[in-house]
């Protein structure tokens, strides 16, 4: 495998959405979406490139305007069923046919994780380290414990799902925290060899709650438009 010693990154962004249509470009606080995450790309200073993966003309318009390279997918990596491994994978791929070799790292940006800022991707992509930290996401802690999570039947019956763990302390219980869904750093020969974001060295970059609002329906919209607006106040 040829490695240039480049570093990009990769928005996915396609135009179909159900809970909340749109999501990639909608306006929030006066700006589309997509923005804000090419912008802050930029302002990192780190990439090479910076590409928007997308099938969609109005997402190719606002991602130019912002700044980024526009890499057109398939109607087929556009769909439901395209997982976002296939996506990178698509880009990786078009990046070796145009420029003979795969970009030695790459950070996948979730366009729809507008509030990350600049320092958080310069300082996710510190503790990227070849052969110690291969793999780096962000993550968030969970509002309430999940070991106390209950089973729901289709009866209506509730039980605990973790009997064995949902009685001990807190501070007996394994920390659970949750993939934030904003930042991904993969060295990208650790990626095609391992096949998953979830590699070995793995580590992770905490992401606080005013930074970790990611779009999905449009209760996640209110949220993410209260914190963008005092962030502009500030």
């Amino acid at each position: 495998m040829l490695l240039k010693d480049k570093t990009i990154a990769i928005i996915p962004a396609r135009g179909g959405s159900k809970r909340l249509p749109r999501k990639n470009i909608v306006e929030v606080a006066g700006k589309p979406v997509l923005d804000y995450t090419v912008k802050a790309a930029i302002e990192s200073r780190l990439f090479d490139h910076i590409i928007v993966s997308t099938e969609d003309a109005e997402i190719t318009e606002v991602a130019e305007a912002s700044g980024a390279e526009v890499w057109r997918r398939s109607d087929e990596l556009a769909s439901d069923l395209a997982t976002m491994d296939d996506v990178v994978k698509d880009v990786l791929k078009t990046f070796n046919s145009n420029y003979g070799a795969f970009p030695k790292t790459f950070c996948c940006l979730l366009a729809t994780s507008a509030l990350r800022t600049t320092e958080d991707i310069r300082n996710s992509f510190s503790l990227l380290k070849q052969g110690e930290c291969d793999f780096v996401m962000t993550y968030k802690e969970y509002e309430s414990s999940p070991h106390e999570a209950l089973r729901l039947d289709e009866n209506g019956h509730l039980a605990p799902m973790w009997p064995e763990i949902m009685f001990r302390k807190r501070w007996d219980r394994p920390h659970l925290v949750k993939d934030a869904g904003s930042i991904y750093w993969l060295d990208t020969k650790s990626f095609l060899e391992e096949n998953t974001f979830f590699g070995s060295n793995l580590k992770g970059y905490l992401i606080p709650p005013e930074r970790a609002v990611d779009l999905d329906v449009p209760s996640d919209l209110e949220l993410m438009e209260y914190y963008m607006t005092r962030r502009s106040r500030e």
